[in-house]
């Protein structure tokens, strides 16, 4: 398939006090999608590091520059280096969980389903 036909995603953080055009899941959802129409599995780890720098906008490069290295759970630095750009890029932009809310949730709706 020509890479002159596919769009790239819009911009995740584009300029300095934009909000997010999107979820971060939902962003790299449609990177991913990006990726794989230019066959860039095949691609090497630096290049789709640099494309995914290059789509995401230029506010998020210069966060990208100051973000703490990835590690593995061993404590040592990941090998390929577009999984850890991917993983920093995560603990930054991901959605936090909050945990406390999606368990009393649950229970409410155990409660809910149960007295139906």
């Amino acid at each position: 398939m020509s890479s002159q036909n596919i769009s790239p995603p819009p911009p995740f953080l584009s300029e300095p006090g934009m909000s997010q055009s999107l979820e971060w899941e939902d962003w790299l959802d449609i990177f991913d999608n990006y990726l794989m129409a230019l066959d860039g599995q095949e691609f090497s780890p630096a290049c789709k590091k640099a494309l995914l720098l290059n789509t995401i906008g230029r506010e998020a490069q210069q966060v990208f520059k100051y973000l703490p290295i990835a590690l593995r759970a061993d404590g040592q630095p990941m090998a390929d280096v577009y999984t850890e750009a991917r993983q920093r890029l995560t603990v930054r932009f991901a959605k936090e969980v909050n945990l406390v809310f999606n368990v009393i949730n649950s229970a409410l709706n155990r409660s809910y389903s149960m007295n139906q």
